[in-house]
């Protein structure tokens, strides 16, 4: 079966996490994407983790690329984009608003003529207001958006996520609207200008929670029930989500405590609620008897909303992680075989290939558009485009 975006091909001039995922996600439902990056290579290349010289969130977000290194300082870089980019049909960005029009590449001189044309932009803080101009990155959305607000230890201090979730979201948020873009594309012949930023992903996701910081006064509410949350084991911890009166009588009678329920503190989820740390401390009590994995084992047998807590590597060992078949293996030139998780929803898609190395396809890349060999030689023999070979 063909895939859905097959035919389809995407300026890729985004770096960093978000708009590179947001392009990743159109190369797994069969778009052509061209990763345009400088002669050095895109800054992502060396974030995270490295396994050898390349960063793992590049390998991960990257796959299945086609790579154009090539060099917008110079006005031959930038005539030669410009031919590439206007023989796409979709132009993924995330530079500071302006740069991309000052570079020739914005909409206005893409769309000239182009009504068809999906233009998504990708910013921190979107192209208005008083921080428009302002760079970002992760760690500042998650200050900035109150994130923080919903993660902290137990004094109270904000925890910062060692991870790039807000990035991760909007690169989700931003192939959505890429998709929507491209069936009133398929359907109606227009295209769409799409400018997102980490700052409104992450609102977005908060909206249960701007909803309630707008309507109601400051408070410790009860998101689910008591008792939720994470608490240690004799070994390890376990997350309880207990959201009411008939699942506490469970959880109870599970611990070994089926008088619970009878005691005026816990009977019900508001009595709860309000006793909660005499009830948390008696929990914790029961559970300190046992190790994680065998609560886990028992709480599940008995129907309980619950599961120990694991690091990332024990979730690549779970059994029943390991029976969803979540990881392939693909060939990474240099590294050998290594692993992939696929994307929910798209099993049927090809699988993806490796991550290029920075300028692997540009000559190829500029020849399928139709810029001659002498001009390509020139541009390569000036600095202007790298031609890289990934290693064996």
């Amino acid at each position: 079966m063909a895939a859905a975006l097959e035919g389809i091909c995407v300026f890729d001039a985004s770096a960093g996490v978000a708009g590179p995922y947001a392009a990743h996600l159109l190369s797994l439902a069969g778009a052509d994407v061209i990763k345009v990056e400088p002669p050095q290579g895109e800054w992502g290349r060396i974030i995270g983790r490295k396994a050898g010289t390349l960063g793992l969130p590049f390998l991960t977000f990257n796959r299945g690329k086609r790579s154009l290194a090539i060099d917008l300082k110079h006005p031959e870089g930038r005539e030669l984009a410009r031919h590439v980019a206007g023989r796409c049909d979709v132009v993924v960005e995330s530079f500071r608003p302006g740069v991309m029009d000052r570079l020739g590449l914005g909409y206005e001189a893409l769309g000239a003529g182009r009504p068809d044309l999906v233009y998504l932009s990708i910013s921190g803080f979107g192209t208005r207001g008083p921080h428009a101009d302002r760079p970002a990155l992760d760690t500042v959305i998650q200050a900035q958006s109150g994130w923080l607000d919903l993660l902290r230890d137990v004094g109270g201090a904000p925890v910062l996520m060692e991870y790039v979730p807000i990035d991760v979201l909007t690169g989700l948020y931003a192939a959505q609207a890429a998709m929507t873009a491209l069936i009133s594309r398929f359907r109606f012949g227009e295209g769409r200008r799409i400018d997102i930023s980490l700052l409104e992903a992450a609102a977005a996701f908060l909206a249960p929670k701007l909803t309630e910081a707008a309507l109601l006064p400051p408070a410790t509410s009860l998101q689910v029930g008591v008792p939720t949350g994470i608490f240690p084991a004799a070994d390890g911890l376990i997350a309880l989500a207990i959201k009411d009166d008939r699942e506490f009588g469970q959880l109870a009678q599970a611990l070994g405590h089926p008088e619970w329920p009878a005691d005026a503190r816990f009977a019900t989820r508001a009595a709860r609620g309000e006793h909660r740390t005499e009830c948390e401390r008696a929990v914790v009590a029961a559970l300190k008897r046992r190790t994680a994995a065998q609560w886990d084992a028992d709480l599940a047998r008995a129907g309980i909303v619950a599961a120990k807590v694991n690091t990332v590597r024990e979730l690549l060992d779970d059994p029943h992680f390991k029976a969803l078949d979540r990881i392939g293996w693909n060939a990474q030139p240099g590294l050998g075989d290594t692993p992939c998780v696929r994307v929910p929803g798209q099993e049927d898609a090809a699988a993806p290939l490796h991550a290029p190395a920075a300028g692997e396809h540009s000559r190829e890349i500029l020849a399928d558009m139709g810029i001659d060999a002498d001009r390509i030689a020139s541009a390569v023999a000036g600095g202007i485009v790298r031609i890289a070979e990934q290693a064996a």
